[in-house]
């Protein structure tokens, strides 16, 4: 199990990072705030896996629950700077996505107090912590969300595309935004499954952890694709563009 989660979350620690610097370099450029927000979203999740790998990297069990409770504070803080991301971003006038925003922020706040209360600090019961559903939630709804912009506007980018107005690359990027929400949301579930089995047997199923491991990699690589695609993969992209004089990248 350990083996798995070290490679996978190292994978995913560096490709957050990387990512992060890509955009902060972006935002400093551009003076935006979407990159900056986008930036801070991924160099959040990126510094916690970082915290999460290095008990398995020191072999020090001693520094796990402060390490994984700086995590997960890591975490949540990239989770409201992706929520008032895609607010800004695709949402800036709805009162609906200002109100959601709102609730992932609340419902993470209260996930970390109510589990500081009932002494899971680290939030890994959730069979005994009834706030480590509450943190969930407010996860898995703000990974949701990011899968339903994506497909939404995947969707809507297909017929600009026709008509010249979008590029291909641009309209696949709608389509990898809207798979790696939709992955998230899968890890999610896994991920409290798994935590409930080790709660209630003490062990990790390799099975589980295998799976979990992969739809952590996964989206990392959409994210690549999205924000640094490889240049063969943006010709293979154009060829299927009708329009290659369409908006550009």
């Amino acid at each position: 199990m350990e083996e798995s989660a070290y490679i996978g979350g190292v994978i995913v620690c560096l490709g957050y990072l990387i990512v992060a610097a890509r955009l902060a370099l972006l935002g400093a450029k551009t003076r935006e705030m979407p990159e900056q927000l986008l930036a801070v979203t991924f160099l959040l999740w990126g510094a916690a896996y970082a915290c999460w790998q290095l008990p398995l990297v020191s072999g020090d069990d001693s520094i796990f629950a402060p390490l994984y409770a700086a995590g997960r504070l890591l975490t949540d803080a990239g989770t409201i700077a992706s929520a008032f991301f895609l607010r800004l971003v695709f949402r800036p006038n709805s009162r609906v996505a200002t109100g959601l925003v709102a609730g992932i922020a609340i419902g993470l706040a209260l996930g970390v107090a109510g589990s500081g209360w009932v002494g899971d600090w680290a939030s890994i019961d959730p069979l005994g912590n009834p706030w480590w559903w509450v943190e969930w939630s407010a996860v898995t709804v703000s990974v949701a969300w990011i899968g339903v912009e994506g497909f939404h506007h995947y969707g809507t980018s297909k017929l600009r595309r026709r008509l010249g107005l979008c590029s291909a690359l641009d309209c696949n990027r709608y389509l990898l935004w809207g798979l790696s929400g939709a992955i998230w949301v899968v890890y999610e579930l896994v991920y409290a499954i798994q935590q409930i089995e080790f709660k209630a047997t003490g062990v990790f199923s390799a099975s589980l952890d295998a799976i979990a491991s992969l739809l952590e990699v996964v989206p990392i690589i959409l994210i690549w694709f999205i924000f640094i695609p490889p240049a063969a993969y943006q010709r293979w992209i154009a060829r299927s563009d009708a329009h290659p004089a369409a908006a550009e990248d």
